[in-house]
């Protein structure tokens, strides 16, 4: 899944991020694939960690 952050205020991307998260007969929910992207921006100095509200991270199929 691609998960895109997006500046909330601003609506500018900042990143995006294709995120995989697998196993044996689990299915990862879509906040799962949030906390990976955002700690993906966290790592990459995009974000404000301590203002995790101020972003927005939103999902997409690729096509």
């Amino acid at each position: 899944m691609n998960v895109q952050v997006i500046e909330a205020k601003t609506g500018r991307l900042l990143a995006t991020y294709p995120i995989v998260l697998s196993g044996l007969n689990y299915v990862p929910s879509e906040q799962e694939y949030f906390a990976q992207a955002w700690r993906c921006a966290v790592g990459d100095k995009l974000v404000d960690v301590a203002h995790r509200d101020q972003y927005v991270l939103r999902s997409f199929a690729e096509q």
